[in-house]
């Protein structure tokens, strides 16, 4: 039987660092919060409800029909969805704009900040 999936494809960067956040930041100076940090892993992965729940089904031998937008820069994750036999015909690709992407931050202690920026989630597929 065929799922369909509805959610997204976005590429994430998941960046950890070897700290934690909460020694770099002063709680009298939140309001003004700027902070760097070097990480010590960042690449990209391939993420989003969509993706995640349609690899996880395939490697039960499931059958995902994942349904989202991608944009111009998408051939990687298409061809890891390829790799794992995930039927894409529903995955619109928009040519004028990027893939949705994900920069999570996580330390130590497991505070994470994100950002998001949606990409080709917002167009309508071509």
């Amino acid at each position: 039987m065929t799922i369909l999936i509805c959610g997204s494809l976005p590429t994430t960067s998941i960046m950890l660092f070897p700290g934690r956040s909460r020694k770099h930041i002063l709680p009298e100076q939140v309001h003004i919060l700027n902070v760097s940090f070097l990480v010590h892993r960042c690449g990209p992965e391939f993420g989003g409800c969509a993706g995640n729940i349609a690899y996880n089904l395939a490697l039960l031998d499931g059958s995902p029909l994942p349904m989202a937008t991608v944009g111009d820069d998408s051939q990687p994750y298409l061809e890891h969805l390829d790799r794992f036999k995930i039927d894409r015909r529903s995955c619109g690709r928009c040519r004028v704009t990027l893939t949705a992407q994900a920069f999570i931050t996580t330390d130590l202690g497991r505070q994470s900040d994100h950002g998001l920026s949606s990409g080709a989630r917002c167009r309508t597929r071509t």
